[in-house]
């Protein structure tokens, strides 16, 4: 008799089934068994990618062999004198790069020459004699030399070695 009232039941409802439907369990048991094996299966070892890279960069001083030799006039209200200057400098490059270092160098040597004796005729002769100025004139020729020299910043002036100062 309860197996007749289960029947009975199950015919009222008529036909509904409890539960999910197979596809479901199916398309539910594979991603499930797709995330163990990505999450606990063995891993892939990581690939070093080899990118072409440049060397280090080394910088070194470098002290430029030629001599710089300027005679100009300097300022001054009346009467006229002249002065003399030798002096050569020494860069910081990368040593690397020092072919395009000298090449760069001998490319604006013309422009550079032009710019320091624009520089050097704005000094008066008091201010070439005067021991204290001569760190300040040393200052805008390396940021002149610098400039006009390396516009590609592939180097950078760092110091002045002065051989000769006349003012007459």
């Amino acid at each position: 008799m309860a197996d007749d009232k289960k029947k009975d039941d199950a015919e009222k409802e008529g036909g509904k089934k409890k539960g999910l439907p197979p596809i479901v369990l199916v398309a539910v048991g594979a991603a499930l068994g797709g995330a163990g094996v990505v999450f606990f299966g063995p891993q892939p070892e990581p690939v070093e990618q080899h990118e072409p890279s440049e060397p280090k960069p080394e910088f070194k001083l470098f002290e430029h062999p030629d001599i710089v030799k300027m005679s100009f006039n300097p300022r001054q209200e009346r009467g006229a004198m002249g002065a003399q200057v030798e002096f050569q400098f020494v860069y910081k490059a990368d040593a690397n790069h020092a072919k395009e270092v000298v090449e760069e160098i001998k490319t604006h040597w013309n422009l550079m020459h032009s710019r320091v004796l624009l520089r050097l005729s704005r000094e008066t002769p008091k201010g070439l004699r005067d021991p204290e100025n001569i760190p300040i004139l040393e200052a805008d020729l390396i940021r002149e030399i610098s400039m006009s020299l390396f516009p590609s910043e592939k180097a950078v002036v760092t110091q002045i070695l002065w051989r000769r100062i006349y003012v007459q």
